[in-house]
């Protein structure tokens, strides 16, 4: 997991789950493994493994007194599974988490591309308790229209915008407006991929909620 810290001081403690696999050779990355994964139809078995382990670090850290809230990310597959999310239900009530603990995220082109049954599954999945959120935000031409649609709880500014920040005027105009117009619409922002001291200070003064990225913290084992 990767923390995701507030500039805004939220309460509690906020991470990205992060998924490895164990090679031979040490960590293997997902963008290796999951193109295989998807092509044999594996995506929905793994999203629901990371789910469950999820959930169980969540119920430890409720039980310490601890208010954690978990990003995970959804596979096209498993969002148009239809015993995902009565799963799901299922799970979150025997474990008694509290609501908003685990926020679902996909990329915003996934989004557009599965519109119908993405707004479906993400009315649902409120319904239940779960927040919402839109990687990768920004990077289309119609970004905040595909807000009518689709009940994003939260904001990830596509990382484009993050390569050498202090260096782009234009860059940090554009992240400015984004967080304003988020703000009107009460949803929260996140940058990831924030790589120097200089971008989170401008990050800050942007307006951006939450910022991510290794210079902040290095990904660290789940416990």
């Amino acid at each position: 997991h990767q923390q995701t810290i507030s500039l805004q001081d939220a309460e509690g403690d906020y991470s990205e789950i992060l998924l490895r696999m164990n090679g031979p050779q040490g960590e293997v990355l997902p963008g290796f493994f999951m193109p295989i994964a998807e092509k044999h139809n594996l995506t929905t078995a793994i999203d629901r493994w990371v789910l469950e382990k999820a959930i169980t670090a969540l119920q430890a850290h409720e039980g310490q007194g601890q208010h954690t809230t978990y990003f995970i990310k959804l596979t096209a597959a498993s969002l148009q599974d239809p015993e995902l999310l009565p799963w799901l239900a299922e799970r979150l009530k025997k474990a008694a988490l509290k609501r908003g603990r685990i926020v679902l995220e996909m990329t915003e082109s996934k989004v557009m591309t599965l519109l119908r049954p993405a707004q479906e599954f993400v009315n649902d999945w409120k319904k239940i308790g779960g927040q919402f959120a839109l990687e990768q935000f920004g990077s289309g031409l119609n970004s905040f229209q595909l807000l009518n649609h689709i009940d994003a709880d939260y904001l990830k500014i596509d990382r484009s915008y993050m390569a050498e920040l202090p260096r782009h005027p234009e860059n940090q105009r554009k992240v400015t407006e984004i967080c304003q117009q988020a703000r009107e619409l009460k949803r929260l922002t996140i940058a990831e991929w924030v790589e120097d001291a200089t971008s989170t200070s401008l990050l800050f003064a942007c307006g951006v909620d939450f910022v991510q990225g290794n210079f902040l913290q290095e990904p660290q084992r789940l416990t």
